[in-house]
């Protein structure tokens, strides 16, 4: 977090400025340049001694999850996550399947 409190997130390996410490689905999205209602949004789950940026899949463990092998969770419509620097989304077009 930088001094104006803004975070550093990456959303499809993309480097993604966001203001706010929490923030649901449709906000990263929208600060990704997404639309909300065309994408879904999935937290990529943090692994075990893993740093955060493009091509890795570190950041931390969201709503649920150990952090540890786990998959991509999706965060739903609404749904809350607490914003740290380095966290890792996969934003995916609702009309093609993920997983």
């Amino acid at each position: 977090m930088d001094d104006r409190g803004n975070f550093v997130v990456y959303v499809n390996k993309r480097e993604v400025r966001v203001t706010g410490a929490v923030l649901d689905a449709s906000e990263i999205l929208t600060f990704a340049g997404f639309s909300p209602d065309e994408y879904s949004l999935f937290l990529v789950p943090r692994r075990p001694g893993g740093g955060a940026g493009p091509g890795q899949s570190g950041g931390g463990a969201g709503p649920g999850q150990s952090g540890g092998g786990a998959g991509p969770v999706q965060i739903m419509p609404g749904q809350t996550v607490e914003i740290r620097d380095g966290l890792q989304f996969h934003a995916i077009l609702r009309s093609v399947p993920y997983g």
